[in-house]
């Protein structure tokens, strides 16, 4: 028994095992059945994805295919009668040259005549004639009532003449007519000649003072014979008009004193109207019954005395001739005048017209080359055809970098040839008119493309071995120079719709590499040339035969239909070719549309009142501000996204007020835009829940909640930019022109309707968008921005260092270039003007100032043996490699290998405020390229696009200004209402509770009263935004030798010290906090240790020097501290400060502030800010007002009145004073006092800047707004230049006596960015001093 038990058992033991082998078995079967299940449950999920995508694409093809076909068919029946369409090219060509040739003909005849202010002066006499009209008027209405009460009176003498008998009259007319006139006892005959005689007095004035007129009107007649009918037509007419007629007009005024003839006509006809008032107003109040009654007593008097004499009329009509006549003169003289200064009127008032004009007919004929460029069609040439392109607007952009891309095919007939017998052709040039200088150009030798580029006096050339197609299909050809690099590429496309791509690369000697074009010097011939014209020996060849399209010359759309001339061609012969286009492979090239930066697209959809609605886009942006999409009604409500800053911003106005939203997460990275990245945005409008979503792919960036409806919007949008006359008024402050952005757009949708742009109203739009086409070659600094390059193969300051960029800027210091290498430093800034450059030890600096706002490029070279310095292609200095640097500024920022442009992060030395351009930097490898500036490591603040370099002046006719004498003048709050009303405010508001300070010892405030526990438990906690590497954040004072605590920045990182007799405390954080981004900052005491806090989580803390006797005391310092209080050297910081807190009590209003400026979300560019709680800066100690002198500024008012300049004391000032518009000098240097107004008729309020000069020559006081002048004449000057006088700018200091100054007037509110005293410029960052709320560390940008 006992066996069986143990023989059973080991089988008993065994088979749960088995059991539980075969169970783990079965269940790592069934995991790998789930497993499976779940891969392929995944495969189906996505291929339902990829399936859910390629219906969305087929369907936006579908729509697409839907949408282009009837376009394409109205195309090809458009272009296939392209012969009529030639002539009608030639004549718009050629009436657009003329209507430019006019309006700079216009522009040059009308410049010239005002040369000497002839314009200004005779508008300023249209004004003269315009009183005149109105004093003609009343002298004419007195006239007429006399004529009429003369009459009236002579008809009853008459009556009673024939009934009593002449004798009577003769001894009761004189009574009679002495009544009328006012003469008492005096004979009419008598009057009459003695006004017969001051008349001539008169007459012999005017004609003297038309005389004088006349000669000054002559003298300027020659200069403009085409300005005869808008100009000279005015004295012309009063010329003509008899002398008699302004004879007679003085004759009738015997009051008039005879010191009249050495007035103006202004001042004789004013005097005029002073005389004739109160006789109108004595003629028009007789009441006629009182009238006739004394002339009944008188008349039946005297015919009681002379009833016996004998009747007769003579001495009746001679008396009456006068009468009449002199009323019946005055009467035909005052309509006839009248007539001709409303002429004159009418005439002045048609001027501003001109400029209009003009300025419409450039528009025009900007709007009809830029359609001809968009007209990608091929031009067949036929071996004696060419074409004469129209040369780009921008030839300076052509200098340092160039690329042209085209497509190019061969006739079929070609391939049958052998090679040896086709001839060399003409491809095209691009050069100067004298082909010995610079040039581009291409010659086809058998079936293979040579380019030519000449540079600096060396041609370089280089042969693509691959041959260029003759089989129907076309060759793109791209062409890409920068400096004396080249390279061609030429691509065509597989049969499997690959592309296949062939290179060739070719270097220029020397060491000039500018391809230098001028405007009028310049001819760019494609497929040949005319007779008139000898090209280089190299392309001294026969025309070309076969068929070329432009795409791009410079990333702008460029085609051959934008054409000045045209040669033998004949499409009617040979029709233009047909280029297909490539197969659909790469989504943005086929099926984006191109906004060039110029223009907008308006987007009109089916209406639609869903609950829902839904608007997407893609986008690849390069522009850092514009409109992206704005939703609209006929309200004038809107919704619009927008960038700014190269940020996405919402705004939006439901009830008349701008609205920004709040971005969910402002510090997030999808928040960034500008980067030529696809960006899928979309807008959800939900209205049941009033609702407003955007989101970035799957990241809701804003998400707001309205508490009323959201207004229902029109069935069209705008995208990409708004037409100048649908522009919000709110949003032009942040937009000025029509918010147009350069980029492309694509996957429109409204509704989850696809869109197809082609159908579109657009402007500055094109389709196809290439990658080359979104490249930044220039930038635009600040003052306070920088880019970071990424270069990590560029050689040493001693191995053969080449370097180059282009410039545009109008300031005289500013930091360009810096770059750290590993065997020194590399810096190019401006000095004075001038650019310097050290490399190494070596240092040039250029013979002439460059700060003039036109392009100029740098080249630098630097190796062993020195250095060398080309500017605009002229060596400026060799270098000698031994000389050691001047006493310039010094920057040491970033370690070896770092390489910055347009300045530094530490900000040592000013950085640039301007354009950089085409930066080129060799490289070690072999194929070199211009940089492009959306790929660098760090881009702190810099927009990717330039400003447009200023043009020449358009004719601005402004309206005539009386001078002014101080008498009459216009009451300031006579301004319209209207204008006073067109001030723009702030461009964003300010930060609420926050701060902004400078960084200079002008800019802190002060706190007094401070917590009783602060002392000895210290809490204090405030938000910081820091702009600034270093700087002095807060600081208590040391009293009674207890400690002393402060917390600053240093190289970005805080830094906390706490100082108690001879032992300190520091805490420095580990990371950087100069990002300008805002973070809260925490300082404690806890115990005896000190505490630093940032942003909750980067905690530090150290133990208290002094243990329990550890005190503080006040004031406390924010922002920065007095002088006497800081380290030599040092400052305050640069930013904001927000929230700040003493022991969790808010700390409240300052007990002294000063440099102190409301907070700005925007980015500052330089300049001082003044903000609406009032400050002044003192800008200037040496201000003599005996001397002559001249002040000009460039300011940026958000309000219509406040004091802008003052100097000086109650006897002897000077002021400067907007008031409600006007703006008024008022002078006093000892001699007297007087003023100069000026009203200009732009708003200087209107959210642009205005240049506004005021000029002291010997006794001329004047002053300019925006180029349109007043002046006056002082008292004579006395001996006595007077002392020097300090310059304050934005006010007077307190206590101050402003003689003259209007009541109530505020304080100076707005911006201003540039200051010179006597053409010297005076820094607004480093006031001699400083008061009340102003921040010279710069302006909110609009």
């Amino acid at each position: 028994m006992s066996m069986d038990i143990s023989d059973d058992g080991p089988e008993k033991t065994c088979e749960p095992e088995r059991r539980r082998e075969e169970l783990q078995a079965n269940q790592k079967e069934v995991e790998d059945l789930l497993q499976m299940a779940e891969d392929d449950v995944a495969q189906v999920n996505d291929l339902l994805s990829m399936l859910h995508e390629s219906k969305e694409e087929y369907e936006r093809l579908a729509a697409q295919l839907d949408g282009a076909r009837v376009p394409l068919a109205d195309k090809v029946q458009a272009f296939a009668p392209a012969a009529a369409k030639v002539p009608l090219v030639e004549q718009a060509e050629e009436h657009a040259r003329l209507l430019d040739r006019l309006a700079t003909n216009l522009t040059r005849l009308i410049a010239g005549t005002n040369e000497d202010g002839f314009i200004g002066r005779a508008l300023n006499a249209s004004r003269a004639y315009h009183d005149i009209i109105r004093s003609v008027a009343e002298a004419e209405d007195a006239a007429n009532k006399a004529h009429q009460a003369a009459m009236d009176a002579t008809e009853g003498v008459r009556e009673g003449i024939h009934r009593r008998g002449a004798a009577a009259l003769k001894a009761l007319s004189p009574m009679v007519l002495s009544w009328f006139w006012g003469v008492n006892n005096q004979d009419q005959l008598m009057m009459a000649e003695s006004r017969r005689t001051h008349s001539s007095e008169l007459t012999r004035g005017a004609r003297n003072w038309r005389q004088e007129r006349t000669t000054g009107t002559k003298q300027h007649w020659s200069r403009s014979e085409s300005m005869r009918g808008v100009v000279l037509t005015t004295p012309e007419s009063i010329q003509e008009a008899p002398a008699e007629e302004v004879e007679e007009m003085q004759n009738n005024h015997p009051n008039t004193p005879s010191g009249t003839h050495n007035h103006t006509p202004a001042q004789t006809l004013t005097h005029l109207r002073i005389q004739h008032t109160p006789h109108a107003n004595t003629y028009t109040n007789i009441n006629t019954t009182q009238a006739l009654g004394p002339m009944k007593e008188q008349l039946t008097r005297g015919i009681r005395a002379t009833e016996t004499l004998t009747p007769t009329n003579e001495a009746h009509q001679h008396a009456t001739d006068g009468a009449n006549k002199t009323v019946s003169m005055l009467s035909e003289t005052f309509p006839l005048l009248l007539k001709k200064l409303d002429k004159l009127q009418n005439h002045s008032a048609q001027m501003p017209n001109i400029s209009e004009n003009i300025g419409r007919i450039r528009q025009l004929i900007e709007q009809a080359r830029k359609a001809a460029s968009k007209v990608s069609v091929p031009v067949k040439f036929n071996g004696m055809a060419g074409v004469q392109v129209r040369n780009p607007g921008n030839l300076a952009d052509l200098a340092a970098y160039t690329s042209l891309k085209f497509f190019i095919t061969l006739p079929e007939g070609a391939r049958n040839r052998r090679q040896g017998n086709v001839p060399k052709q003409f491809v095209f040039y691009l050069g100067n008119k004298d082909s010995s200088k610079e040039f581009l150009g291409m010659a086809l030798e058998g079936k293979r493309l040579r380019w030519y580029f000449n540079v600096g006096g060396e041609t370089a050339d280089v042969l693509m071995q691959e041959e260029v197609k003759s089989d129907g299909t076309f060759n793109n050809v791209v062409l890409e120079r920068i400096l004396q690099y080249g390279g061609m590429s030429m691509s065509s496309e597989k049969s499997d719709g690959g592309q296949e791509v062939a290179k060739a690369r070719v270097e220029a000697g020397g060491d000039m590499g500018l391809l230098n074009l001028l405007t009028t010097d310049t001819v760019f011939y494609v497929g040949g040339y005319p007779p008139t014209f000898t090209p280089p020996s190299q392309l001294l060849l026969p025309h070309f035969q076969g068929c070329v399209e432009l795409e791009t010359l410079n990333e702008e759309v460029l085609s051959l239909y934008n054409f000045e001339k045209v040669f033998n061609l004949n499409t009617t012969e040979n029709k233009p070719c047909g280029r297909s286009k490539a197969v659909l492979t790469q989504q943005w090239v086929n099926d984006a549309a191109y906004f060039d930066g110029s223009g907008y697209a308006e987007v009109v959809f089916k209406e639609n009142s869903a609950p829902i609605q839904r608007y997407e886009l893609e986008v690849k942006l390069l522009s850092h501000n514009g409109i992206l999409l704005m939703l609209h009604n006929e309200q004038g409500n809107f919704l619009c996204l927008a960038v700014l800053a190269g940020r996405l911003r919402v705004f939006y106005n439901f009830d008349g007020t701008l609205v920004e939203v709040e971005p969910k997460e402002p510090s997030s990275p999808h928040m960034k835009i500008s980067d030529a990245e696809p960006k899928p945005l979309e807008i959800l409008i939900l209205r049941s829940s009033k609702k407003v979503v955007v989101r970035k792919g799957k990241n809701v960036l804003f998400l707001t909640v309205f508490p009323e409806t959201i207004p229902p919007f029109g069935n069209s949008y705008y995208l990409g930019g708004v037409p100048k006359d649908s522009m919000p008024p709110v949003l032009r402050a942040l937009f000025p022109v029509q918010g147009s952005l350069k980029g492309c757009f694509r996957s429109l949708k409204a509704m989850t309707s696809h869109i197809d742009l082609k159908r579109m109203k657009s402007s500055g739009v094109s389709f196809g968008c290439n990658n080359d086409l979104l490249v930044a070659r220039e930038a635009h600094f600040s003052g306070q921005s920088y880019l970071d390059i990424d270069h990590s193969d560029i050689p040493g300051l001693r191995d053969n260092f080449y370097a180059g960029f282009g410039f545009r800027t109008q300031q005289k210091a500013g930091l360009m270039l810096y770059h750290q290498a590993t065997d020194g430093v590399c810096q190019v800034f401006l000095d004075k003007g001038h650019v310097v450059v050290r490399a190494g030890s070596s240092e040039v600096r250029s013979q002439k100032a460059l700060n003039d706002d036109n392009s100029h490029y740098v080249a630098l070279y630097s190796n062993s043996n020195g250095m060398r310095l080309y500017v605009d292609d002229s060596l400026v200095k060799a270098g000698d490699g031994g000389r050691a640097a001047g006493n310039g500024p010094s920057v040491s920022a970033g370690t070896s290998g770092s390489f910055y442009l347009g300045g530094t992060p530490d900000q040592s030395t000013s950085n640039l405020t301007g354009c950089i351009s085409n930066l080129f930097i060799k490289s070690m490898s072999a194929s070199q390229s211009v940089q492009n500036m959306l790929k660098v490591k760090e881009n702190v603040n810099v927009p990717l696009d330039c400003p447009a370099a200023q043009k020449p002046q358009s004719i601005v006719a402004a309206a005539p200004k009386a001078r002014n004498k101080g008498k009459n003048k216009k009451p300031a709050g006579s301004r319209s209402r209207s204008t006073r009303e067109s001030c723009q405010g702030e461009p964003s508001p300010p930060e609420t509770g926050a701060t902004h300070f400078s960084g200079s010892a002008h800019s802190h405030q002060r706190y007094d009263n401070l917590p009783r526990e602060f002392s000895k438990s210290p809490h204090i906690s405030l938000g910081v935004r820091i702009n600034s590497s270093e700087g002095l954040v807060l600081r208590t004072t040391q009293q009674g030798g207890g400690a002393v605590m402060s917390l600053r920045v240093s190289e970005g990182h805080l830094v906390l010290l706490v100082e108690g007799g001879k032992r300190k405390a520091s805490l420095r954080s580990r990371r950087k906090y100069s990002d300008n981004q805002w973070h809260t900052v925490f300082i404690k005491r806890d115990g005896d240790k000190i505490s630093l806090v940032v942003d909750g989580i980067n905690a530090l803390s150290k133990k208290l020097p002094g243990g329990d006797k550890f005190r503080l005391s006040g004031p406390l310092y924010v922002g920065g501290a007095p002088l006497a209080l800081l380290a030599p050297g040092a400052g305050g910081m640069v930013g904001c400060v927000r929230g700040l807190k003493l022991n969790e009590v808010p700390a409240g209003t300052p007990s002294h502030s000063q440099g102190a400026a409301p907070c700005f979300l925007s980015l500052l560019h330089p300049g001082a800010y003044f903000s609406r709680e009032g400050g002044h800066i003192a800008i200037d100690d040496s201000v003599v007002l005996g001397k002559d002198f001249e002040v000009r500024l460039e300011i940026r008012a958000r309000s219509d009145s406040g004091l802008l300049l003052h100097a000086g004391t109650s006897e002897h000032f000077l002021n400067v004073v907007l008031n409600q518009g006007e703006v008024t000098v008022t002078l006093n240097s000892g001699s007297g006092r007087f003023s100069t107004p000026l009203t200009p008729e732009v708003s200087i309020c209107d959210g642009h800047w205005h240049t506004l000069s005021v000029m002291k020559r010997s006794s001329v006081l004047q002053i300019q707004v925006d180029g349109v002048s007043q002046s006056s004449i002082g008292p004579k000057a006395s001996r006595s230049a007077g002392s020097k006088l300090t310059l304050y700018l934005g006010g007077a200091p307190d206590g101050a006596v402003v003689p003259g100054l209007p009541a109530g007037l505020p304080s100076f509110h707005g911006c201003v960015r540039k200051a010179s005293l006597n053409q010297r410029a005076v820094p607004l960052n480093k006031p001699l001093a400083l008061h009340g709320a102003v921040g010279t560390q710069g302006c909110p940008h609009d």
